[in-house]
């Protein structure tokens, strides 16, 4: 059984991290994975059976039709990424994906088209979708923001100035008619994310399962809490409280919820000798950490810190702090859990089924529910009895229900189940698909149009102006002969 597993790029970002980690769990349980991909960082080039599609040209194209259409409102709705239907790579001659037995899709945004999905699906081959944020649902969105229109028709975004030809629901309405040609099946990782599936107008027609990422526990682990802090330097009998994010000024991660929470600790009666001892401060990584500045606390930025350097991370910190306003699943919750880190987390993604059991449940809070999430801060900080047991029952529940053989054997088990199923099938596949036009084309040529009118005025003003000059170099030189 040979699987094809495609994303748009390889980096630091959840999604990737859930991808590489699920494609070296099936080759160590014995499944023939590989994946395809656009590019990515440098340290994950190293990523075994992993090949890269040529792509500097379309992303270059790509790119300056994103720059003429999308304008993202000021300020964000939320801490959106958009991405348009447009230049897709045709993956369908590529030696992996002809030799596949079953083609998993990922992330696609700036590397798939909806034409790019439907060709796949043309293979005829067994095909999945994971969904690790809301673009292969929406009309172009990554986080929905409060909006429901992906639901139905999208168009007029919320989130976007000046949307040309109400491109966005084109997209909506393309993706949608790839998704009924490929007939993939979609893959959540959280029951809440597997609600939004099923509510889709691009997949709510699709099967659809829920399978939550898995955490390799052989590195996500338990470490001995002052060694990790002198590998970073840290203050030994500090209590450090943990806020991590790729990028810390994106506001979906809630940089804004947190720094409420730590000007709440720091006032706080009985915390507010320890904020200003040193004796609790604040432990940050991620990009743009340096800019994540509490006021009146003692803050240990470590910028962008790579995945192999995260557990040390996770176990210097006694405490984890989660206040995402979206999130597909969040990796960091399941990590911090798998080494012994207590999680205060807000209700979002799989935070909720991670969290889910007593007493592990009362460290979920309302999105902005400060008093409550303080409430629970103060209550580890002081009860070690109680912040013991969490911290046990955290390594428990992930070793026991996310990790990531776990994962990769229920993975598995549907890979085995559809090519089964496709095997026995007596219904007639076809074997081709009528074409679908990129959802943002129409939109692209419109603008091009603009721009061709507007650069002629310029060309016809700067002709004008130019012929004003020589007039007027003419009669000043007739004014003096």
């Amino acid at each position: 059984m040979k699987i094809v597993h495609i994303i748009n790029e390889i980096g630091c970002g959840g999604a990737s991290r859930t991808t590489i980690d699920l494609h070296l769990g099936l080759r160590q349980s014995g499944v023939e994975s590989f994946l395809l991909t656009r590019g990515g960082l440098k340290e994950y080039t190293t990523v075994p059976h992993c090949e890269y599609y040529p792509y500097l040209e379309q992303r270059d194209i790509f790119w300056q039709a994103y720059s003429l259409l999308v304008k993202i409102k000021q300020p964000a709705v939320s801490g959106v990424s958009f991405c348009l239907d447009l230049f897709g790579c045709d993956l369908t001659r590529h030696p992996l994906v002809r030799e596949a037995d079953i083609l998993h899709l990922h992330c696609h945004a700036g590397f798939l088209s909806s034409a790019s999905i439907a060709k796949l699906g043309a293979l005829n081959k067994p095909f999945f979708w994971t969904v690790h944020d809301m673009h292969p649902l929406t009309g172009g969105c990554h986080q929905l923001g409060g909006c429901d229109r992906f639901t139905e028709t999208c168009g007029e975004c919320p989130q976007l100035d000046d949307e040309s030809l109400n491109f966005t629901a084109q997209n909506l309405t393309a993706l949608s008619s790839a998704v009924a040609a490929a007939k993939p099946i979609f893959v959540a990782p959280s029951q809440k994310i597997l609600q939004l599936v099923r509510k889709s107008r691009v997949s709510r027609e699709s099967i659809s399962y829920c399978i939550p990422n898995g955490v390799n526990c052989n590195i996500f682990k338990p470490l001995e809490k002052n060694a990790c802090r002198d590998k970073l330097n840290l203050e030994k009998d500090a209590w450090y409280i943990l806020f991590t994010a790729r990028d810390i000024l994106d506001p979906n991660k809630g940089a804004i919820h947190a720094l409420e929470i730590l000007e709440v600790i720091r006032q706080y009666p009985l915390t507010a000798k320890a904020v200003a001892s040193g004796k609790m401060r604040v432990l940050c990584c991620g990009v743009n950490a340096n800019y994540f500045q509490p006021q009146g606390w003692q803050v240990a930025q470590f910028g962008y810190v790579s995945a192999d350097k995260m557990p040390l991370i996770y176990n210097s910190a006694d405490l984890f702090l989660f206040t995402s306003r979206e999130e597909a699943f969040g990796n960091v919750v399941s990590e911090a859990m798998a080494c012994g880190t207590p999680v205060v987390a807000h209700k979002v993604g799989g935070a909720i089924e991670l969290l889910e059991s007593e007493p592990l449940s009362s460290c979920l809070v309302n999105i902005g529910d400060t008093d409550e999430a303080v409430a629970l801060i103060v209550r580890l900080f002081q009860n070690k009895q109680f912040y013991q047991k969490l911290s046990t029952l955290s390594v428990n529940r992930i070793r026991q229900n996310y990790s990531l053989e776990k994962q990769a054997a229920s993975y598995r088990e549907l890979y085995v189940n559809r090519l089964t199923e496709q095997s026995s099938s007596a219904i007639p596949i076809l074997s081709s698909v009528s074409p679908i036009q990129e959802g943002a084309k129409e939109a692209l040529l419109y603008a091009i149009e603009k721009m061709e009118a507007q650069i002629e005025k310029m060309h016809a003003a700067a002709e004008k102006l130019k012929n004003r000059v020589h007039q007027s170099t003419a009669t000043t030189q007739d004014t003096y002969s």
